[in-house]
């Protein structure tokens, strides 16, 4: 008898296990053979993590379209058979010298050095991902090419599509030059700091992520930019009209320059230096995702924010948690203990979690009985001292995702679970035979 499971069943388990972990699906299913081999069939993406799965992978997978190698094991002879698969998409993130490719619908390739691999026959590369150029790419052989990422640093070239660039710690006056969307400065020399931004301002890019081991200061208009991202500076008189997305790391931010942002969409602040006195300015503000890392909240001004998502991590709070946004549709409250939550109708995603290991309550009894009744559908509850007889909270819960790790419960809980519509479940201290048992 050969079983077939429907297609939108195998696409959910696809959606979810690497195929490394198909083993593990086989062994519990009574019709190993054909689910095996389906399942095998189906697959369009493949991460190779050793030189040992290349030959099962080629033999049992033909319809791989996207496949990363994420090992250096890798020689010319296991190159030889992923040419028997139809490959769209590759990425090496090791080195692995001196190799020819010869995938003839390849449009998308990352590798560590372009030169290292031989691409003639790759004439339908529209996609470039490299470390470093340190040879000079002929473009003339890839007519099709639109963009070139450089995520190492190092030189680029003018005559190329380049659309990312990594850089340590400045620009030079070509960059200007160039069709980049998205610049990464990692270490800003502060000297270069003035310098560096004034040729921002006359570029195209759209998104800006810019660390240093020292403050710098940062002003100017950019009306291009989308997304900024600044680690260590003092955010002056900036206009962005059109940012949508703002992350700040130990940042010296007026938050009335803040206001000024109007389609400001997506901000963090993570132990910024700001005036607690005008943190209230950011309700005027649409923001629907708000990450706060060691700062000082006011949940007031949080109610007033008709947020879908909001991380508060090892906050300072004051004000009610009862206050929380109806809109929210995902909810993180990491080292911070929780007496009491809203009903919220919307939410999807839950995290409440105890970083630390001190046996200090997190939550109350109540909170984990209004959970419960919410439509959560992904639920991270850490650290939060749980025991077998919390499971019967939720037993009846439409969760797809459960991770109850560092608690104390045992095989007796989690047995509880068994009629949940689990996809994964992540719980620690179970023996993983009493774990299939259930």
């Amino acid at each position: 008898m050969f079983l077939r499971a429907p297609e939108v069943i195998l696409q959910k388990i696809l959606s979810f296990l690497l195929l490394d972990d198909i083993s593990i699906v086989v062994t519990l299913c009574k019709y190993t053979k054909s689910i095996k081999s389906q399942i095998y069939a189906s697959a369009l993406f493949a991460n190779i993590t050793n030189e040992f799965n290349v030959k099962t992978i080629v033999e049992n997978c033909p319809r791989i379209k996207y496949m990363v190698v994420s090992t250096g094991r890798i020689d010319s002879t296991h190159l030889e058979l992923l040419h028997k698969l139809n490959l769209e998409t590759l990425y090496i993130e090791e080195n692995i010298s001196f190799v020819k490719l010869s995938f003839k619908n390849l449009k998308k390739l990352g590798v560590v050095n372009m030169e290292d691999y031989d691409t003639k026959d790759c004439a339908l590369l529209e996609h470039i991902c490299v470390k470093n150029i340190t040879t000079k790419i002929n473009k003339s052989k890839f007519p099709n090419l639109k963009s070139v990422k450089i995520s190492g640093g190092g030189s680029y070239q003018l005559d190329l599509p380049i659309t990312d660039l990594w850089t340590a710690s400045r620009i030079t006056p070509d960059v200007i030059k160039l069709p980049l969307h998205t610049l990464y400065i990692s270490e800003l020399q502060t000297s270069e700091a003035n310098t560096t931004f004034s040729l921002i301002e006359k570029s195209n890019i759209k998104t800006l992520r810019v660390g240093s081991r020292l403050e710098f200061n940062v002003s100017g208009n950019y009306p291009k930019l989308v997304s900024l991202i600044l680690k260590r500076g003092i955010l002056k008189n900036v206009s962005a009209p059109n940012l949508r997305k703002l992350e700040l790391a130990q940042v010296k931010v007026n938050i009335q320059i803040l206001l000024k942002m109007t389609n400001l969409d997506d901000l963090c602040l993570d132990n910024c230096i700001y005036n607690y006195s005008e943190f209230g300015l950011i309700s005027k503000l649409p923001i629907t995702n708000l990450v706060l890392l060691n700062c000082r909240v006011n949940l007031d001004t949080i109610a007033k924010m008709k947020l879908k998502s909001l991380r508060l991590i090892d906050c300072i709070v004051e004000g009610d948690l009862d206050n929380l946004p109806k809109t929210l549709q995902i909810l993180s409250l990491v080292g911070l203990y929780i007496d009491k939550l809203p009903y919220l109708d919307k939410l999807q995603t839950l995290k409440i979690s105890s970083p630390y290991v001190d046996n200090k309550e997190v939550m109350s009894e109540g909170v984990l009985q209004t959970i419960s009744r919410m439509p959560i559908t992904n639920l991270t509850l850490t650290g939060c001292m749980l025991n077998d007889t919390h499971m019967d909270c939720l037993v009846n819960m439409p969760l797809n995702f459960l991770d109850i790790q560092r608690n104390n419960i045992t095989i007796v809980g989690i047995r509880k679970l068994r009629r949940l519509p689990l996809r994964r479940l992540e719980v620690s201290d179970i023996p993983i035979l009493h774990a299939l048992q259930c």
